[in-house]
């Protein structure tokens, strides 16, 4: 999500007047989109992920556009033969692209030590 959030932030949409040169980039409405999202999962992992976005927005102006794309690329190439070598198998999100956001929560979650997660209904 790293790289491909800081190559989206690179295009920008509309400068937000009184914040002082900030600006609105396709990264910030995908995201926002993301964790609206997420709340239909689980608010634990809305959280988690809106303070990684917050962290990968503060850094993203002083990453190179070109480590960005680097690290996009060999990610996808790991991935990729991740499945192939290991799990013989195509990844979740050739099948639904859904699973693109739920890569990111399962990778926490196993982290954390918190799979399977529990989804929103169930924490009520």
């Amino acid at each position: 999500l790293f790289s491909s959030f800081t190559l989206m932030d690179l295009i920008r949409i509309w400068e937000i007047p009184g914040l002082g040169g900030r600006e609105l980039s396709v990264a910030h409405i995908w995201f926002v989109g993301m964790l609206l999202w997420y709340t239909r999962l689980s608010l634990k992992y809305t959280v988690i992920m809106g303070l990684f976005g917050a962290g990968v927005f503060y850094i993203s102006p002083f990453v190179p556009w070109i480590a960005s794309l680097t690290m996009f690329v060999v990610a996808w190439i790991l991935q990729l033969l991740g499945h192939a070598i290991w799990e013989k198998n195509k990844p979740a999100f050739m099948r639904d692209h859904a699973q693109l956001y739920i890569g990111p929560i399962f990778f926490i979650a196993k982290i954390i030590g918190d799979w399977p997660v529990k989804t929103a209904a169930a924490e009520a």
